[in-house]
């Protein structure tokens, strides 16, 4: 999701960028805590003997159990957790490659709504996009728009037209604020 995919008014932007947040700090203090786990399971499946009796057996199948639930997750609560992993509550969570996937989506997503969010202001704002839709002849509010020209546009037409618009940055985007303004 990039920042001309976010089409949502404000207030609905502003509501969706705090539960993103709030997920992503639960992904990261999940991470740390599934990371912390796995490094405590591999010590102690290192400390097993080499030459094991039926008990170091069973305990050995327990570890790769425990490291196969924090790893890959996917535990129905019917299973139960194993308890090697340190009070971790694995039941309807993600294991530790899902929650990194997860932790990078939701974090793009924050960032792209941080991003709109910055760039509009109000609801009623308008904003300099450069047209680099197709050559030939294409027509906004009433006038041929050729390649290059640079419009104002609402969020909703920044939108719409985003396959056919790009933002203006830098020292275009303030001289055109300044004949605008």
């Amino acid at each position: 999701m990039n920042e001309t995919e976010v089409c949502i008014p404000l207030n609905e932007a502003q509501e969706r960028l705090e539960k993103v947040d709030e997920e992503v700090r639960f992904l990261k203090n999940h991470v740390v805590r599934l990371n912390a786990a796995i490094q405590r399971i591999e010590k102690a499946k290192e400390a097993l003997p080499t030459l094991r009796d039926r008990n170091d057996w069973e305990l050995d199948e327990q570890y790769n159990e425990a490291l196969t639930q924090a790893r890959h997750g996917g535990v129905s609560s019917e299973d139960g957790t194993s308890d090697h992993l340190g009070g971790i509550d694995m039941a309807g969570k993600p294991g530790l490659i899902q929650a990194r996937r997860l932790l990078k989506k939701r974090s793009a997503e924050a960032d792209a709504l941080r991003a709109h969010l910055d760039r509009w202001k109000d609801e009623t704002m308008t904003l300099p996009y450069r047209f680099v839709g197709t050559m030939g002849i294409s027509f906004f509010d009433g006038h041929q728009v050729e390649v290059g020209e640079v419009l104002q546009l609402n969020r909703s037409q920044a939108f719409n037209l985003r396959d056919r618009v790009e933002p203006v940055k830098g020292k275009v985007a303030k001289e055109k604020e300044k004949v605008t303004a």
